[in-house]
């Protein structure tokens, strides 16, 4: 039923619990047990992303690295928020709380988790299917429906679905950020779901890139590239590393910049939301510029 935690997950489970905590401590009063709880799950979170960013560049991952990297900075930072009792340490309380609510069950009970990696691949394989390809969905070692093979390929050029393919960080994060907007529950709902059904179809445009170089070897003229950068020469999984690790990294953040205006231009609160965060950053910034 649930799946197995590493040390890693306990931290992340951990921070999680603490901002839980938190976010019910300011619901109802206990404003002075929240900041201290809360204080813990941001410090506890920027340990996280610290870990998480050292992976991504260790796989060559190198903007989603440096992503990672600014996010340690911005969880770092909403923890001396929540110190200082400030308004917008209190929403990205709420707003991070939102997100764990929905990441913790995809990414910890077994049925949820491969229920999500087997509609990722199984609508993959759907969508490469009408651009005139043969994919069929396989088994992964975890007994979900989550590989992607091509007919007339060898075994070896299967692509598995894994949790960073399923767009769920995304999702929640959106989700979590209009949560914690002040608009009134009968308009954040609509939102919320309009935006991960979004999401979700944005994400399978990605999926079906990856997948896609993979079987139909896109990019298979790059090998120039993939060898210089990851040491790859073969054209197949060239065309892989291509779509894998250039294209689809950059992709994913100007969509999701693109998701946000649009969302921001339709929900104002929202950008009331993200207004007073930037305009509580820029005047510590200049506190601290004019200590120097």
């Amino acid at each position: 039923m649930l799946r197995s935690v590493t040390v890693i997950d306990g931290l992340f489970l951990a921070s999680i619990g603490c901002l839980w905590i938190a976010a019910a401590g300011n619901r109802f009063g206990r404003g002075r047990l929240a900041r201290q709880i809360g204080a813990v799950g941001w410090g506890l979170f920027s340990l996280f992303w610290l870990h998480t960013a050292a992976g991504y560049l260790i796989t060559s991952r190198t903007f989603l690295g440096i992503i990672g990297l600014v996010t340690v900075g911005l969880t770092a930072y909403a923890c001396t928020l929540v110190v200082r009792d400030r308004d917008a340490g209190a929403r990205l309380t709420v707003a991070f709380s939102v997100m764990g609510a929905l990441f913790v069950p995809f990414q910890f009970v077994g049925p949820i988790h491969g229920a999500v990696l087997g509609a990722v691949a199984a609508h993959t394989v759907a969508g490469l299917s009408v651009l005139g390809y043969d994919p069929i969905v396989g088994y992964g070692p975890e007994g979900y429906a989550n590989v992607i093979y091509f007919e007339g390929l060898p075994v070896r050029y299967g692509i598995r679905i894994i949790s960073a393919c399923s767009g769920i960080s995304a999702i929640a994060l959106f989700v979590g950020l209009i949560a914690a907007t002040k608009a009134s529950p009968r308009k954040r709902l609509p939102f919320g779901v309009g935006v991960a059904a979004l999401v979700y179809g944005l994400n399978l445009v990605r999926t079906m890139l990856v997948a896609g170089a993979l079987g139909g070897n896109w990019f298979g003229f790059a090998t120039g590239i993939t060898a210089s950068l990851y040491g790859v020469t073969d054209p197949r999984l060239a065309s892989y590393y291509v779509a894998e690790y250039l294209l689809s990294q950059v992709l994913v953040v100007v969509a999701l910049l693109g998701v946000y205006v649009a969302l921001s231009a339709r929900l104002s609160e929202l950008q009331e939301l993200v207004g007073d965060i930037l305009d509580e950053a820029s005047t510590d910034w200049t506190r601290l510029v004019g200590q120097r």
